[in-house]
């Protein structure tokens, strides 16, 4: 999972929250007087501050919404949101300025950008620019231990080994793939995906990619089943496991340590979460990771500002 800079964050906090207070200042005055263009300027200016700090921090989820708050600022200042979407859209920042300070309380108890709470708030925002909603996978968390899914004193294949099957795999994979998320010869496609993502998990065992090839086996399961829909999160997911069969393709054993792969093992976590019946593999990867019919809504509760 992301970890943010816990240490930095003491220290800006409290200046993160000013840059809040004095966009919300400015957001009111402009709400009292439209044509006060300058003070949708400053509130843009004290937003984007906000998004640079957490870019800086590492809260790559936080992020998500103060870019939306971006977003929807500018298509004030632009006119592209007017009457009553206008009227919605003022509503939605001003409650995201009002989220911040929990959200952050929040991060440096647990220490980690959940993403909890802000689902709600980002949608809202996508919704009055008339942008689609972002799925709640990008939202989603539950704590998991350490090597839970991950092969204890085993090792992964031989370089050669992963070398030669990844290299067999990767065309295959991405074609699959591509076609499912096309809604193409769904079924089969997400069996052939499955079939690479259980080799690679194989392969890669007593790693972090075991559990996450692990869960993208129950990921295929529940699509091909017609439990859960292929969208712009799950194309994401696909692309990461294409990025890994290739650099396993280039070098072996060793992993690419550009891939968040417990960022994408949450996101598959949240689909096989959402399911309403469990075939198979969806089972054994809820009974692993401990999921139960409560997991989303535990997950998915507000924050409170203390």
């Amino acid at each position: 999972m992301n970890k943010p800079d816990i240490v930095a964050l003491k220290w800006v906090i409290g200046l993160i929250k000013g840059q809040a207070d004095a966009a919300e200042s400015a957001l009111v005055e402009f709400g009292d007087d439209p044509k006060q263009k300058q003070a949708l300027l400053r509130c843009m200016w004290s937003v984007h501050q906000i998004t640079s700090t957490f870019k800086a921090l590492g809260l790559s989820k936080a992020e998500m919404l103060t870019l939306e708050m971006e977003r929807s600022l500018n298509f004030l200042y632009k006119g592209k949101i007017v009457g009553e979407r206008r009227k919605l859209a003022m509503g939605g920042l001003m409650q995201a300025l009002k989220i911040i300070p929990a959200y952050l309380e929040h991060t440096e108890a647990v220490r980690v950008d959940t993403g909890r709470g802000l689902e709600h708030f980002v949608n809202d925002l996508r919704r009055w620019s008339a942008e689609k909603p972002r799925s709640g996978a990008f939202f989603f968390y539950i704590e998991i231990p350490l090597r839970v899914g991950i092969t204890q004193d085993v090792s992964t294949a031989g370089v050669e080994e992963i070398q030669s099957r990844a290299n067999v795999m990767l065309a295959l994979y991405l074609e699959m793939a591509k076609q499912a998320l096309r809604g193409v010869k769904i079924v089969e496609s997400m069996k052939t995906v499955a079939r690479v993502a259980r080799k690679m998990q194989e392969l890669f065992a007593g790693t972090e990619a075991e559990r996450y090839w692990f869960a993208m086996i129950g990921l295929c399961e529940g699509i091909a089943a017609g439990l859960i829909k292929p969208d712009d999160c799950i194309a994401q997911i696909f692309k990461s496991g294409a990025f890994s069969i290739k650099y396993a393709r280039e070098n072996g054993d060793k992993l690419d340590q550009s891939i968040d792969y417990s960022s994408y093992l949450m996101q598959m976590l949240y689909y096989i979460a959402s399911c309403k019946s469990m075939p198979v593999h969806i089972t054994r990867i809820r009974e692993t990771f401990g999921i139960d019919k409560n997991t989303i809504s535990e997950a998915s509760r507000g924050l409170v500002h203390s």
